[in-house]
């Protein structure tokens, strides 16, 4: 009977180490879906609009829609172990330490605001809709969820698989860092159309920086990064909305 206990308990406390390896909890589970949906949503709506820069936000609304698929099927799939009863909705969910949430969340948005406010003379996007506004918000979840969910853990459980969690090898630590630097110039050049190549450094200031806080101190928890983003983009859409309207 004691070893029937024991058994239950180790397999409990490796339920719990397999949950914390994961990704998302269901807020940033939540949030994924409605993000990507909603991309598509406004995607489609809008993919023959073009503003006076000759660019079309639809259009860019469904490259974020793809960027976000991708983000967030190569996350379940590390989440589940690729294991079809772990990939159904709500399954191995990382539990939700509000604490860490809360202050991982904060330097996120200190690191966003920071770079938003050196490049924002440099800022081209006009937002003068309700659903431009969301356009904005949402592709916070987006390049969260592509840029850190799918270029930082992604590749690097392709490489080292749990290891990433425990090993402080070399070869580990080097590996994060890389991903972490390669990560933020995409991050950077995918906001060329918002910001122009002058403003642009910082811009990849702040994802080199997002993305090794991400590898180093979330423990790869996307609920941080993702609610973080979302805050700082929350108040930006509706600051330019407001100044519009």
């Amino acid at each position: 009977m004691k070893m029937v206990r024991n058994q239950r308990k180790n397999m409990s406390l490796i339920k719990l180490e397999d949950r914390q390896m994961s990704g998302h909890t269901v807020i940033s589970y939540i949030m994924s879906i409605i993000a990507v949906i909603g991309m598509l949503v406004l995607g489609l709506r809008h993919f023959q609009d073009v503003d006076e820069f000759g660019s079309s936000w639809g259009r860019f609304a469904l490259l974020h829609f793809g960027l976000g698929i991708i983000g967030y099927f190569v996350t379940r799939m590390i989440n589940s172990r690729m294991e079809f009863r772990r990939f159904l909705p709500f399954q191995n969910m990382r539990p939700i330490d509000p604490v860490a949430v809360a202050w991982q969340s904060g330097v996120v948005f200190g690191i966003a605001i920071l770079s938003q406010l050196i490049a924002t003379a440099a800022f081209l996007l006009e937002i003068t809709s309700t659903e431009q506004a969301l356009y904005w918000v949402f592709s916070a979840v987006t390049e969260e969820l592509f840029f850190r969910g799918f270029m930082c853990y992604g590749v690097l459980w392709m490489v080292f698989r749990s290891e990433i969690f425990y090993n402080r090898q070399p070869k580990v630590i080097i590996g994060k860092v890389i991903v972490a630097l390669i990560s933020g110039v995409a991050f950077g050049l995918a906001h060329v159309n918002y910001y122009g190549t002058n403003m642009i450094y910082a811009v990849m200031l702040s994802g080199a920086l997002f993305g090794l806080f991400f590898v180093f101190f979330t423990k790869f928890n996307l609920t941080s990064m993702i609610l973080g983003h979302f805050i700082l983009n929350f108040f930006v859409s509706i600051n330019y909305l407001m100044s519009f309207s």
